[in-house]
């Protein structure tokens, strides 16, 4: 590649350590007009770079490009764990969002950002917890701390405050280690006498999310949840990446989508809004979740609104 080409979208996000599967094609952004032709490489030209320093892209400036190339689960998983590693911050993902709202990925990135945490501890949380957001339920809080008459409990994987639910990911460590699997055993016995119920996730359940998202659900309901049914076209290919062009909006039929309130979006992503926030943060952040088909969309057009679609890269 030339001198003055940078490393750039997926690529430059794996330099920090992240996994993200597969390497090959690299990446690389030109600031001028430039025809290669190079086995597993992909340039990207531009009239203006975006900020860089040495020869990668800033980290905040290759998430916004790899909005074309990952899936908006996969996005919202690789900017929590930025932020929890502190590559970067709130802020300053913010200001490259908003200083490049036309650049191929910024679409999905602005998306993405009101559902970011600085709190999430692993990528397979971050995916559970965008699940069942995105599925209009309560949003949980994250690696809380809980205790009982006897003292401290443990700490759980997110919380759904509201209706006393626990929700724990299983990694493979859970089953392979006896002893951690007796400390799980116990614990779970300690929550169910403290009045939680825990509903324990695991890799195979995320790959079917409306089996998990209405097992959660039916939960809820139990406890006094009153929110809707979630959307029968709920699958992992409409979840892990919803297409903004059709939706409705679960607020009601016809509105608008509306512009995405980054003031708001932050207090979140730090972890400042209240239990009960969940149900406004939802609608105004997520409304693009309520994907309809066309053939459905067709059939019911006074219910539709429309956001402008992703630029190609």
């Amino acid at each position: 590649m030339p001198g003055d080409a940078f490393v750039s979208h997926v690529t430059r996000l794996q330099l920090p350590g992240i996994d993200l599967g597969r390497v090959s094609p690299l990446h690389f952004t030109i600031g001028k007009d430039l025809h290669l032709d190079v086995p597993r490489i992909r340039h990207h030209r531009t009239s203006r770079l975006p900020p860089n320093s040495g020869r990668c892209l800033s980290v905040e400036a290759a998430l916004v490009g790899a909005g074309c190339h990952v899936t908006l689960l996969q996005l919202v998983m690789i900017g929590d764990w930025l932020l929890r590693d502190r590559h970067t911050s709130v802020e300053k993902l913010t200001g490259e969002i908003l200083a490049s709202p036309r650049r191929p990925g910024a679409v999905k990135a602005r998306r993405a950002l009101s559902m970011l945490r600085v709190d999430a501890e692993s990528p397979k949380e971050s995916e559970t917890r965008a699940v069942i957001v995105a599925a209009g339920l309560p949003e949980p809080e994250l690696n809380v701390d809980l205790h009982d008459a006897a003292g401290f409990i443990g700490r759980v994987d997110m919380l759904i405050r509201d209706f006393r639910i626990v929700v724990e990911y299983e990694g493979r460590q859970h089953a392979d280690s006896m002893g951690q699997w007796n400390r799980d055993l116990m614990r779970y016995e300690r929550l169910t006498r403290a009045g939680y119920v825990v509903i324990r996730v695991t890799h195979e359940m995320l790959r079917r999310p409306r089996e998990l998202v209405l097992r959660i659900r039916a939960t809820l309901v139990e406890r006094g949840f009153r929110g809707p049914d979630p959307p029968p076209w709920l699958t992992v290919h409409t979840l892990a990446d919803p297409p903004p062009s059709r939706v409705v909006v679960a607020r009601g039929a016809g509105t608008r989508l509306p512009a995405c309130d980054f003031r708001s979006s932050a207090a979140a992503i730090s972890g400042q809004s209240t239990p009960r926030a969940w149900q406004n943060w939802a609608t105004r952040s997520w409304p693009s979740m309520w994907i309809m088909s066309e053939s459905l969309s067709s059939r019911r057009a006074g219910h539709r609104s429309s956001s402008p679609g992703s630029p190609s890269s």
